[in-house]
């Protein structure tokens, strides 16, 4: 079925170009520039734009569906995925925190079963603990390493001499 797309959106050919150049880089940029390929004839069906823009006809397709029922607002609006509610609360972590101030909780594994213990909170692994962990910019804390043969009386000795 043919449309008449440049009669169907409202927005100029001119206006377009302009959203297109403020939204470079940004991932509403192939939405406007879809939006103007149809507007200016450049493309003639949503095949057309497929190919030109590189995205699937299924995805432009939902994207004329957006501006259809919505509007420019709409096009343009990202919905963030929702993903899975994160099992850390804001007391807990405060809890956590303080623990490891106090020097109680020195590994992950430390972490885990403090979490476990006291909060209720369950990590299956220690790969999720350390995403709260790089999700909050907390860096872990590793002591120096030591040469197997070293002996810490002699390094004493050592320092008291010099």
């Amino acid at each position: 079925m043919w449309r008449n797309y440049p009669k169907l959106i409202k927005e100029s050919e001119e206006e377009l170009r302009r959203l297109e150049r403020a939204h470079r880089g940004k991932p509403t940029y192939p939405r406007i520039a879809f939006l103007r390929l149809l507007k200016s004839g450049e493309a003639r069906s949503i095949r057309r734009a497929s190919v030109i823009l590189g995205y699937s006809q299924k995805q432009l397709s939902r994207w004329w569906g957006k501006y259809q029922n919505g509007g420019l607002e709409e096009l343009l609006r990202i919905g963030k995925p929702p993903g899975k509610k994160s099992m850390m609360t804001q007391e807990a972590w405060q809890g956590l925190m303080e623990e490891m101030k106090e020097g109680k909780i020195r590994t992950l594994k430390d972490a885990q079963r403090y979490l476990s213990e006291v909060w209720d909170i369950h990590y299956k692994s220690l790969n999720g603990i350390w995403v709260q962990f790089k999700k909050r910019k907390v860096k872990l804390k590793t002591g120096r390493r030591r040469h197997r043969r070293g002996d810490e009386n002699e390094k004493e000795e050592w320092r008291e001499s010099g």
